[in-house]
C-alpha cells in the first residue's frame, strides 16, 4: 500500500482490494498465527529502540518479531539494519519481499 500511495499511475481501488484479500489469504493460513498486539515482553523489547526507531508501529513489529522469534517481513531498509546495529536483536531473522 506504501508504494500504491506513492504512485501517480497505480489504480488505488485496485491496491486497496488487493490489499483486502492478501490479508485474508495470511488470516486463513494455517501456516501463519496470529500474535497478542503488546504485552510486558514486546512493550520492552519495543521501548529498547526508542531514539534508534522513529516511527511507534514501526517499533512494534520489530518487537513482536524479537519476543516470538518469528522472522520480520519488511521492505523498510532501516529495519533490515536493526539485527545488526542493536545488539538486542542480534539473532532476529529479516527477510524482505523481493527474497520470497
Amino acid at each position: 500500500m506504501k508504494l500504491a500511495k506513492k504512485s501517480k499511475t497505480t489504480n488505488k481501488q485496485l491496491a486497496l482490494e488487493r490489499c483486502r484479500r492478501g490479508v485474508n489469504v495470511i488470516a486463513k493460513s494455517e501456516k501463519l498465527h496470529k500474535t497478542d498486539v503488546t504485552n510486558y515482553e514486546i512493550k520492552l523489547f519495543a521501548d529498547s529502540l526508542l531514539g534508534v526507531v522513529s516511527d511507534y508501529f514501526d517499533r512494534m513489529l520489530i518487537a513482536t518479531a524479537k519476543a516470538y522469534n518469528a522472522t520480520l517481513l519488511t521492505e523498510d531498509s532501516k529495519l533490515t539494519s536493526i539485527p545488526r546495529e542493536h545488539r538486542l536483536f542480534s539473532n532476529l531473522k529479516v527477510l524482505s519481499w523481493s527474497k520470497i
